[in-house]
């Protein structure tokens, strides 16, 4: 892979910065191994050693935010982020948290797009446990749209219990109907969609793009793949998932990402596709030109 990786100049899409106080503490736990923290240090180590040019960098989810400490934590990871980025800057660039029912949040980010001082805007529903539909007509999205300022939308599997018992969704399918009311808005669905059925149909959405992130949990947590996912490629791998994705054609709609430190192997979520049996104009488009066309780095 290190042939590959000198010859291909990289942008992850998705990595994540600052600590997450509320997974004990909420007795959540996706995976054994997972880690809780990143520092903006160690993320410059890893661009480092996989010789990746830029990254696109997101808050820590904070699950749950249930008290006043939730809400404060939420607007720190923000100032956390926008500090990091500016310490490095033109190498790292913020993709700020986003909470629609926060009024503190939504001027703050509202500020931050007019000013230019953010490239992206990312909606976590589990963190938060507040759903898509929230999205539809808020403020911040008529903002992002008139600067094209994308959506990134963490995508669940369907699977996730606390939303399943109040008859809510934050599946791809869900996702999906707030593109659709958004139509000038630019979305980023994460973990390509978690492999849902209606995968096909977000990339074929001229609003919608997907990213690779943590791909690497696809094999050990059987939360990861949307429990109603699309058949024809659930059981492949993931670098056998990105050669079928662009062998239908949606090679200008991937996107690169890591979701480190939440990913199991950084060189592995490279390799998907690095190793991929796809032609080089493809692998440029996925590792680099999409992201820098979508978000303006």
């Amino acid at each position: 892979m290190a042939r590959d990786q000198a010859r291909h100049v990289s942008i992850d899409s998705h990595i994540h910065i600052g600590r997450d106080v509320f997974f004990s503490s909420h007795k959540i736990e996706y995976y054994p191994c997972m880690k809780t923290a990143q520092s903006v240090g160690e993320i410059i180590k890893i661009l480092n050693t996989f010789n990746v040019e830029k990254a696109v960098v997101i808050p820590f989810p904070s699950p749950r935010m249930a008290n006043e400490e939730d809400e404060f934590w939420y607007h720190y990871e923000n100032d956390l982020t926008l500090c990091a980025c500016e310490e490095y800057k033109n190498r790292l660039y913020p993709a700020l948290a986003f909470h629609p029912y926060d009024k503190r949040n939504i001027e703050f980010l509202i500020r931050m797009i007019k000013e230019g001082k953010v490239i992206g805007l990312k909606f976590h529903p589990r963190a938060i446990q507040i759903p898509y539909e929230a999205l539809i007509s808020n403020p911040v999205l008529e903002i992002a749209s008139e600067y094209d300022i994308p959506i990134i939308l963490h995508i669940g599997s369907g699977r996730e219990e606390e939303f399943r018992r109040r008859g809510m969704d934050i599946s791809l399918r869900s996702a999906l109907y707030v593109s659709e009311a958004h139509r000038d808005n630019i979305f980023i669905f994460t973990h390509l969609g978690r492999l849902h059925r209606c995968l096909e149909d977000a990339l074929r959405a001229d609003n919608v793009y997907v990213d690779t992130s943590a791909l690497t949990l696809k094999g050990i947590w059987n939360g990861f793949v949307a429990i109603d996912a699309w058949a024809e490629i659930v059981d492949l791998s993931p670098r056998e998932i990105i050669e079928f994705l662009v062998d239908l054609g949606f090679q200008d709609k991937l996107l690169w990402g890591s979701d480190m430190p939440f990913c199991l192997s950084y060189e592995a979520e490279l390799s998907y596709v690095l190793d991929a049996n796809i032609d080089e104009r493809s692998k440029r488009r996925i590792l680099y030109e999409n992201a820098r066309k979508i978000f303006g780095i």
